[in-house]
């Protein structure tokens, strides 16, 4: 079973502040450096670096910070083989403030705008991983982050055997074409406060449950994260809840890409939701405990040890 994350690749520049900037004012960073990040990026570093077969499908443009993302993926095993990388295509930039006080963070993004357009080579060699992928006659899954839906719905469409995990940070209109092949859909509170078109309680999370298991697969799972609160989800018709750990959050910066790899990673290992859901938040509690995202991720024997022990949770 291999795992394929399809979505952004971007290259990000941290910068720790003791307080973020106010309008028109100037400030210095008390801790600065740069990695690679964007969800489907940060998720496929988490579940090869885990020791899963990963491949990354994304587009970046063929200069310098393209050539670093790609550099560090691969260092940990992620296959990187059947990425567009172009002069067609502008690899994504961001710049991350992160409150030191806090750990929230605020992200400006660059990044190519619109749809995409990919040509025939791009494809013949997508047509390869999808042959690759198929000759094994195993279960795939591939986890989209939105940002992509172009390739992930061909790759979707060409696999005979997937499970498809989407990471809905926020609602993306070309994605409505990929939404009826989710079958987990993990969203965020935004993502469901939009889909609402109101605030998200605890008194509407059954309907907004209701209303997100309506546009994906038939059986699908509808979930959505709250942050430290745990999250929600939907399961065989039952409403579940899931609970966060308690820990003290110093960068919160891609701690929903981490609980989306580890999720995919629980999958793979045939674990049930429940146990899924346990190890993604565990996963996340303890990466944000660290700066940056790659740099943060626990082992698996981290979050396997935390497991096995008595941990505080909260609702």
């Amino acid at each position: 079973m291999a795992i394929v994350c399809v979505g952004l690749a971007c290259y990000d520049e941290f910068f720790y502040l003791d307080e973020l900037p106010k309008e028109n004012e100037k400030t210095f960073s008390s801790r600065f450096f740069e990695s690679g990040g964007g969800p489907a990026t940060n998720a496929s570093y988490l579940t090869a670096s885990w020791g899963l077969e990963t491949y990354l499908l994304t587009s970046l443009g063929k200069d310098i910070y393209g050539k670093l993302i790609l550099r560090d993926l691969e260092a940990v095993g992620v296959n990187t083989s059947y990425a567009v990388c172009n002069t067609q295509q502008i690899t994504p930039l961001a710049t991350v403030w992160v409150d030191q006080r806090s750990g929230s963070r605020t992200v400006v993004t660059h990044r190519h705008e619109g749809a995409k357009h990919y040509s025939e080579q791009d494809y013949a060699r997508i047509d390869q991983l999808i042959s690759r992928l198929n000759a094994t006659k195993q279960t795939h899954i591939v986890l989209v982050d939105g940002h992509e839906p172009e390739l992930s719905l061909y790759l979707i469409q060409g696999l005979e055997n997937k499970v498809v995990v989407m990471d809905g940070g926020s609602i993306k209109p070309r994605m409505l074409t990929v939404l009826p092949h989710v079958n987990y859909a993990i969203v965020s509170a935004n993502y469901a406060e939009t889909l609402l078109r109101r605030p998200l309680d605890e008194h509407n999370y059954i309907f907004a449950l209701s209303e997100l298991k309506k546009v994906i697969a038939p059986g699908g799972v509808p979930m959505i994260t709250l942050g430290e609160k745990g999250g929600v989800y939907f399961s065989n018709f039952n409403y579940c809840k899931f609970a966060s750990l308690k820990v003290k959050a110093i960068d919160t910066t891609g701690a929903g890409d981490i609980f989306h790899g580890a999720f995919c990673y629980g999958l793979a290992k045939g674990f049930n939701i429940e146990n899924c859901c346990k190890l993604a938040s565990v996963t996340s509690a303890l990466s944000v405990q660290k700066i940056g995202v790659q740099q943060a991720i626990p082992s698996i024997k981290e979050v396997l040890d935390v497991l096995k022990h008595k941990v505080e949770l909260q609702e």
